[in-house]
């Protein structure tokens, strides 16, 4: 077991130097590369950031336009469609005060109608009396004047 121990011992020193270099490599590398890379990239990253951010505000504000743009469509379409059933419903309304100025102007002429006729029914009436009794007169003359031809 001493021997293992003292096999791990030669390794870990002899792999001192190569940790170290390491080590060394690793911060070198962090400040000529690393550094300077993760500046660039931040810089980048805020040049692009912004414009990103700002797409994204224009693109929120292109969509509560749409969106505006969209409720006032709806709102025009309610008016019209409230407009259209005016309308219609004066229409309708105009349509039923004429029929029925017609029905009564119908109604009143009718009536005139029959008083008119029922005048001339009694005209007539009259005159077919007259005309019945000068006839009946007539021929009671006839028949008492003894000639009947």
């Amino acid at each position: 077991m001493d021997q293992i121990l003292g096999n791990l011992g030669e390794l870990f020193v002899g792999a001192l130097p190569s940790a170290i270099l390491l080590l060394l490599l690793y911060f070198y590398l962090r400040v000529v590369l690393f550094a300077p890379l993760e500046k660039i990239l931040a810089e980048r990253h805020s040049k692009t950031g912004g414009r990103e951010q700002q797409a994204e505000k224009t693109l929120k504000l292109a969509e509560t336009k749409l969106h505006d743009y969209a409720q006032a469509i709806h709102a025009a379409k309610v008016d019209i469609y409230a407009g259209q059933e005016k309308l219609r419903k004066e229409l309708e309304a105009s349509r039923d005060k004429a029929i029925a100025d017609a029905s009564a102007s119908a109604r009143a002429h009718v009536a005139s109608l029959k008083e008119q006729l029922q005048r001339e029914v009694e005209v007539a009436q009259q005159t077919v009396e007259t005309e019945a009794k000068s006839l009946a007169q007539l021929i009671t003359q006839k028949v008492l004047a003894g000639g009947v031809s």
